[in-house]
C-alpha cells in the first residue's frame, strides 16, 4: 500500500527491482542504476546505501534536508505562495507540524500535540 508504504518500505521494494533485474536475460548486472525524483530521491539513495548491486544513482530535484526539515519547509513555502497568510499563521502552523514530526520521531507528546491540534482546527490555515 504506497500511502502506508514508509521509506523504508519502498526502498526495500527498490531493491527486490534490482534483484528481478539482474537475474533478467539481456540485462548486464553490473550496470542497474536507480533515479530517483523528489521523495524518490530520499529512497533511491537508500537503497543504494543497502546494496552493492546499485551501480549509480541519480537524483533529480531531491532535498538535501531529512524528511521531517522538508516537510516544513514546504509547509511553509506553500503558505507564503498562497499569499494569504500572515508571518504569525506560518509561524504557528510550523510549531504545530514540528510537534507532530517530534511526535512521530520519538512517540513522545502525544497528548501536547492533541491539545495543540484543538486549539488550532479552526485557523484558516490548519487544513
Amino acid at each position: 500500500d504506497l500511502t502506508a508504504a514508509s521509506i523504508d518500505d519502498l526502498a526495500s521494494d527498490v531493491l527486490a527491482a534490482v534483484e528481478a533485474l539482474r537475474n533478467r536475460k539481456g540485462v548486464n548486472p553490473h550496470q542497474i542504476g536507480l533515479w530517483g525524483n523528489s521523495n524518490g530521491g530520499w529512497v533511491g539513495a537508500l537503497a543504494a546505501s543497502r546494496s552493492r548491486d546499485v551501480a549509480f544513482l541519480i537524483v533529480r530535484s531531491g532535498s538535501g534536508l531529512p524528511v521531517h526539515e522538508n516537510i516544513l519547509y514546504e509547509l511553509e513555502m506553500d503558505m507564503r505562495g498562497a499569499g494569504n497568510f500572515s508571518e504569525d499563521d506560518i509561524t504557528h502552523a510550523k510549531a504545530i507540524r514540528r510537534q507532530l514530526n517530534s511526535a512521530l520521531l520519538t512517540n513522545t507528546g502525544w497528548s501536547e500535540l492533541k491539545s495543540a491540534v484543538e486549539k488550532a482546527k479552526n485557523e484558516k490555515w490548519f487544513p
